[in-house]
């Protein structure tokens, strides 16, 4: 008669690796998100934000202060922005001229 041979199996361990989630942006940068995107208006994206964050607590005045902020906080176009850049260059310049006449 043949005898069993029982060979060991090794346990093969399983280890659970942590998927990477990927973060919902907040409320007021979504809000942000969408005005720049510029295809909604303030109630629709109202409407969007209900429906991305039932939770969140948004109200069409918030909305209307992301623009406002957002209008704050734009660039100025390019003449505004070199003569800020340069106004005390300029600012000398007008002097000398003053001092010479």
């Amino acid at each position: 008669m043949a005898k069993k041979i029982e060979t060991p199996v090794a346990e093969v361990a399983v280890v659970e690796t942590p998927v990477a989630t990927v973060q919902k942006p907040k409320v007021g940068e979504r809000a942000r998100q969408l005005l720049q995107e510029g295809i909604l208006d303030n109630k629709g994206i109202l409407e969007q934000i209900k429906k991305e964050y039932p939770e969140a607590k948004t109200s069409i005045a918030c909305i209307a202060w992301y623009k406002s902020d957002l209008k704050k906080k734009a660039p100025v176009d390019g003449f505004k922005q070199w003569l800020k850049d340069n106004e005390a260059k300029l600012r000398a310049e007008y002097e000398a001229q003053q001092v010479k006449a």
